[in-house]
């Protein structure tokens, strides 16, 4: 009989202990997130993005219906906004002002002819604007795609924090617009 009981509980057993674990690693985003490529055009302040480009190291993705974009240095500068990486302390992103450098995107070595990846939720803490984001309560979360952070341009993030213009069109696809002066890449590098 102790044999028997032993036997159908050593699984529930391991079960028990190995839920805590599972959970963790869940919420440290190790749990793969779906994404694609945008299948429709997307401008950033007139400039169409090559939404289809095989050699892009951070192409544009799509997560419930919504356009994320990496947070590259080039990005970051043709959005306006200013990023700041910490190990120890995250990623800050603020409202960069007036200063908006030409987008351009970062080429990869290899061809990318997937259109479906993977993502992972960050396991490192997000500032917006100073404020910290809670990524677990997010409707559409920071993700992590290939080692760098990939922004929702959602109303709340492009217009509310961001200051940025957005428009959807069927025929036209997504265009968003900084609220700031574009000036070129030279420049911008030097302030």
């Amino acid at each position: 009989m102790n044999k028997l009981l032993r036997s159908l509980y050593a699984p529930i057993a391991l079960s028990v202990a190995i839920l805590p674990f599972a959970t963790c690693a869940s919420a440290r985003g190790i749990e793969p997130i779906n994404v694609q490529r945008p299948n429709f055009p997307v401008e950033v302040n007139g400039t169409r993005i090559n939404v289809n480009e095989t050699y892009s190291a951070y192409p544009l993705l799509l997560y419930k219906d919504t356009t994320y974009f990496p947070m590259t240095w080039n990005y970051a500068q043709g959005l306006g906004l200013s990023i700041t990486w910490n190990p120890d302390s995250g990623l800050d992103i603020e409202n960069g002002g007036d200063a908006v450098s030409e987008l351009k995107q970062q080429d990869s070595d290899h061809e990318n002819i997937e259109t479906h990846f993977s993502a992972v939720l960050p396991s490192y803490e997000i500032k917006v604007n100073g404020k910290t984001i809670d990524n677990t309560r997010e409707p559409y979360p920071v993700l992590n795609f290939r080692g760098v952070t990939y922004f929702p341009m959602t109303w709340r993030f492009a217009h509310d924090e961001f200051h940025m213009t957005t428009e959807w069109s069927v025929h036209e696809g997504f265009k968003i617009a900084t609220q700031g002066k574009q000036i070129p890449v030279h420049q911008n590098r030097r302030n």
